[in-house]
């Protein structure tokens, strides 16, 4: 299946720098440029092992403790980031299916039902019943898994959740010295997040169209044609990269083949790592939360932004946000006869 295509009826999120589209992009554009200093808390707790010095990690925590079981935190991010949405834009119609993207290493090969039954837990908490009822009794696929993607295509309405949190010891042995520490400020930033996206098949009531590309893509190259029609000094730009420096070189070297037609253009690029840190899985709603964001904003317009998230496997998932093709609205007859008196 070469892409899957929506229209986005409502987005929210979960996260330390907001919860709407409007907010995570203010986030974004206001931190943006200051990943050395970035603001973010340093917990005590969360260390790394560098030359036999316990160095404490850069972190940027959305919610609670940092001890906590890392499926347990991720299903209460999603959980809070849903809630915003149904409260918002809700209620969510019961024939809407679930959608999740989730870090396979913390929740194993097939964590569909763990995480229903951990949302649902979550809403009994929260005492919200119309929420327990619905994340009871719905269909829940996973984006990521390719048997799913027939039946996520043939939905007409679902939420899609994203939710990730690396702040935990887990990710903190995985990623070893691609961590961001005090004296050392080049590698990832972690983070966490949670963003919930009400997506429908039909174009008549929402505010954009998303178009997701399942297939990841191993290099950015002007060979490839996913990556053909994409015009960074014309469209918008929202990466969600690994903060190292090699990939960040590898970004800008792609960039580089790029030239713009004049000196008054500019790129039109945000990025969510400066903002947010990396939040792994929930990368990739995140972006489409702050492409919303930066339409209802006053800043240059641009019909079509191009989100591209880095996986930990340095591969590239590629999303694309446009306008909702409208239907023509037939021209009015004018009347008949003159003015009367």
């Amino acid at each position: 299946m070469d892409e899957l295509q929506w229209t986005v009826k409502a987005a929210s999120a979960y996260t330390q720098g907001g919860k709407t589209p409007a907010t995570i992009y203010a986030t974004v554009v206001t931190r943006q440029g200051d990943i050395n200093q970035p603001g973010l808390s340093e917990s005590e707790s969360l260390t790394v092992r560098v030359d036999d010095l316990d160095l404490p990690c850069y972190t940027f925590p959305a919610d609670g403790d940092y001890d906590i079981d890392s499926r347990a935190r991720c299903a209460r991010l999603a959980a809070k980031a849903l809630a915003e949405l149904w409260n918002r834009h809700g209620p969510i119609p019961p024939t809407t299916a679930m959608v999740c993207s989730l870090n396979r290493e913390d929740w194993g090969s097939d964590p569909a039902d763990v995480f229903q039954d951990l949302l649902v837990n979550n809403f009994m908490a929260l005492g919200d019943p119309a929420l327990v009822d619905w994340c009871s009794l719905c269909t829940v696929y996973q984006m990521d898994k390719p048997e799913d993607r027939a039946q996520i295509a043939a939905e007409t309405s679902l939420v899609w959740l994203s939710t990730d949190s690396l702040i935990n010891q887990a990710s903190l042995d995985r990623l070893g010295d691609r961590v961001a520490i005090k004296h050392f400020s080049d590698g990832l930033i972690l983070g966490e997040a949670a963003t919930a996206l009400w997506l429908t098949s039909d174009a008549s009531n929402g505010t954009a169209r998303l178009t997701l590309y399942p297939e990841p893509l191993a290099n950015l190259t002007a060979s490839d044609a996913r990556l053909a029609a994409v015009q960074p000094y014309r469209h918008g730009l929202v990466t969600h990269l690994d903060q190292s420096l090699d990939q960040q070189a590898n970004w800008h070297q792609w960039l580089g083949d790029f030239k713009p037609a004049s000196e008054f253009d500019a790129l039109q690029h945000i990025s969510l790592s400066s903002g947010f840190g990396y939040v792994g899985a929930a990368g990739p709603g995140l972006a489409v939360v702050c492409a919303l964001g930066r339409r209802q904003m006053p800043c240059p317009p641009v019909d079509t932004q191009w989100l591209f998230h880095q996986s930990p496997d340095q591969q590239y998932t590629l999303l694309k946000l446009d306008s909702t093709p409208h239907t023509a609205t037939p021209a009015a007859q004018p009347k008949q006869g003159g003015l009367s008196g």
